[in-house]
């Protein structure tokens, strides 16, 4: 299979990654130094980043080629993390102030 045919089974009615998305390099540097993310969780934070429209965990899934469900524990946790929001697909936030470990539950 072609890289060209490969790239656009791999997109599936997503808009092609191919396309030039500038991603502010503070937001990487800042990603980098703060907090400390497993290469999955790496890997869909950059498919998201690098998406010029909000994507779904399915088609992250069938990028990277990953099981959906560990997808969707990766998406969860980024999630709780403020480091990816939830809009009619997935998008990076890019408030540094709101990213960090979640807080624990209160238990009455």
């Amino acid at each position: 299979m072609r890289a060209t045919e490969r790239r656009d089974s791999l997109v599936s009615g997503d808009t092609a990654l191919s396309q030039d998305v500038p991603v502010p390099g503070q937001w990487l540097g800042e990603l980098a130094v703060r907090l400390k993310l497993h290469r999955t969780e790496w890997r869909v934070l950059a498919t998201i980043l690098s998406s010029p429209n909000p994507v779904s965990a399915s088609s992250i899934a069938k990028r990277l080629h990953l099981d959906y469900g560990l997808v969707k524990r990766v998406v969860r946790e980024l999630v709780r993390w403020n480091l990816l929001e939830r809009a009619a697909g997935l998008t990076f936030q890019p408030d540094q102030t709101r990213w960090g470990p979640p807080r624990p539950r209160l238990t009455t």
